[in-house]
C-alpha cells in the first residue's frame, strides 16, 4: 500500500530527528504529503486549580513560543522539507487532537515516538492511538536520553 498522507507527532526534543527522518523518508518514497504536528498542552488545564489572569494572552504566549519551536526544529535540521505541506500546531488532550487531524486530514500513516522509561511505561500515550485510530500506526523508538 502507498500512503498518500502521512502524519509526524513532535514533541521537539532533539530525538525528534529521528521522527522526523524517518517520516521524511517514508515521505519520499512513497511520494505521500507529509503532515506535521506538535501537540501543545492546554495551560488551562494544567494549572486548573490556580487562577491566572489573562489566560487567554499567556496561552497564545505559549502556542506562539510553540510555533516558533517547531519551525526552528525544522529549519534547524538541515531538512529538505518540501514534503511537508502543513505543519500543525495545535493545543489540547493530544490524543482527541491527533484523531481530529488524522480524520480532517484523511491521514493514512500516523508516525510517533515512544520512549523505554518509567513513565512511559506507566501512562503510555501511544496506547489509546493504536486501539482507537483508524489508521496505521508507526512507533518509532526513540532514545531515553536526548543526544547532544
Amino acid at each position: 500500500m502507498l500512503y498518500k498522507n502521512i502524519l509526524v507527532a513532535l514533541d521537539l526534543k532533539d530525538n525528534n530527528k529521528k521522527l522526523l527522518d524517518r517520516a521524511l523518508s517514508l515521505s519520499n518514497a512513497t511520494q505521500a504529503k507529509l503532515y506535521v504536528v506538535h501537540v501543545g498542552v492546554d495551560v488551562g488545564e494544567l494549572y486548573s486549580g490556580v487562577v491566572i489572569y489573562h489566560l487567554d494572552n499567556f496561552q497564545t504566549r505559549v502556542v506562539n513560543d510553540d510555533v516558533n519551536l517547531l519551525k526552528q526544529f525544522l529549519s534547524d535540521g538541515g531538512y529538505d522539507t518540501s514534503p511537508i505541506v502543513e505543519a500543525l500546531e495545535v493545543v489540547g488532550d493530544f490524543n482527541r487532537e491527533i484523531e481530529k487531524i488524522l480524520f480532517e486530514k484523511h491521514i493514512e500513516l500516523l508516525i510517533c515516538g515512544h520512549r523505554h522509561n518509567f513513565l512511559s511505561r506507566l501512562m503510555p500515550t501511544s496506547r489509546h492511538l493504536i486501539n482507537h485510530a483508524k489508521t496505521d500506526v508507526l512507533l518509532v523508538s526513540l532514545p531515553e536520553k536526548i543526544d547532544s
